[in-house]
């Protein structure tokens, strides 16, 4: 099976695919964000986006923060 020419992975998720990706709801994504611990994010006009490589290093700190 051939990948398209035009297809390009994706650099960022919006809250709810990136919630999606790591195992939580969008209701928790946002609640982590309230309380300032959640994966950091990028506005696009009034759209949150997260990067993708953003997201890997937020995931790391935790994990590395919970063996502590």
């Amino acid at each position: 099976m051939s990948t398209p020419a035009h297809w390009a992975p994706r650099l960022a998720l919006d809250p709810s695919a990136a919630a999606k990706a790591i195992g939580i709801s969008k209701g928790l994504l946002y609640k982590l964000w309230r309380q300032g611990e959640g994966p950091p994010y990028i506005r696009l006009g009034s759209d949150r986006r997260v990067l993708i490589d953003d997201l890997r290093n937020w995931l790391e700190f935790r994990k590395e923060a919970a063996r502590c």
